[in-house]
């Protein structure tokens, strides 16, 4: 048995001829075929939606990264994070974990009205601490986007000791899409636990209201010196305008700010990804705010030139909430 196109092609009609033997036992024209065919199903395909395209994750990897994508056009920075949440993930944006942390800061106390309960640390595998975060909700972490923390990783968290820190296990990182690695734009990301942190959660802020601020983390106490097993914390006023940091900082943009440059202490070496808290005093009770994440800056505590923090109130703040539901 074979089916046989019976016209030439190119002239109208076409016909299909179906033959066995050698005769030809039925002919059909490939319209009335078909109409036919639409006829069957087409109450049933009527009612089909094909699904919606999922939405793109950001910006696809350079031509230089390990996934072998091809480059595409990168994203406006000036555009507003879309909802529902994108991002793209450590393997997605460089590698290699940078490390930040606090320079003369004070031991944090482990209870009291201003204590860190939401500090964070995070480590390797095999427990080797590179950066920090804050616990935003039971089972997410606020940090760095340059952080790359990958899935396997671990949290610390429950005590500015880490030798007594609960270790709680990473399984998923999100990071801003518009993260830009060289000027450290939208330097945020979000990290999800395998169980809840069991700790009291911090508040982000939805703008600045002091210029008195905090960072706190765990770290090295000088430019290059050792780093340290418990929690410390120091004051960085906020009193640079965005004009003086652009000076400092050609790289900076609406999504940072900066804070501290007087000589008085600084975030370092290992402090990347904590948090830069206001007091709110006049809430009640009185709470720790987060209004910033460590991201970057020249040395560490040197004069004359602040650490550059990811501001969180507006366009950082909504992709918080937007990828943490």
């Amino acid at each position: 048995m074979m089916v046989t196109n019976g016209t030439p092609p190119g002239k109208p009609p076409t016909v299909l001829s179906l033959s066995r033997g050698g005769k030809v036992v039925m002919s059909i024209s490939l319209s009335a075929l078909i109409a036919t065919i639409v006829a069957m199903v087409g109450p049933c395909c009527s009612q089909f939606q094909p699904p919606e395209a999922p939405p793109p994750i950001g910006p696809a990897p350079t031509a230089t990264e390990d996934s072998g994508n091809e480059p595409a056009p990168e994203a406006s920075a000036d555009a507003h994070p879309i909802k529902p949440c994108q991002f793209v993930t450590p393997k997605d944006r460089g590698s290699g974990k940078r490390k930040t942390r606090i320079v003369q800061g004070t031991p944090a106390p482990q209870t009291g009205e201003r204590s860190f309960p939401f500090a964070a640390a995070l480590t390797t595998p095999l427990r080797q601490q590179y950066c920090t975060g804050s616990v935003y909700k039971d089972r997410w972490v606020l940090t760095a986007a340059h952080c790359l923390v990958d899935p396997g990783d671990y949290v610390l968290v429950g005590s500015t000791y880490l030798g007594d820190a609960r270790a709680v296990r990473t399984i998923e990182t999100r990071i801003h899409p518009l993260y830009d690695v060289t000027p450290h734009d939208w330097d945020v990301s979000v990290v999800r636990l395998s169980s809840d942190a069991g700790v009291p959660t911090v508040r982000l802020a939805t703008g600045k209201q002091t210029n008195d601020a905090t960072v706190a983390g765990w770290g090295r106490t000088s430019e290059g010196g050792q780093t340290t097993q418990h929690l410390l914390f120091v004051n960085v006023p906020m009193t640079w305008t965005d004009v003086q940091c652009q000076g400092r900082y050609p790289e900076f943009t609406p999504r940072m700010v900066c804070a501290g440059g007087q000589g008085t202490g600084d975030s370092c070496q290992g402090d990347s990804g904590g948090p830069l808290l206001a007091w709110n005093g006049i809430t009640l009770p009185p709470r720790w705010e987060q209004i910033g994440i460590t991201s970057f800056g020249r040395g560490c505590d040197r004069e004359g030139w602040p650490g550059v923090y990811t501001y969180i109130p507006g366009p950082i703040l909504e992709w918080i909430e937007s990828c943490t539901q």
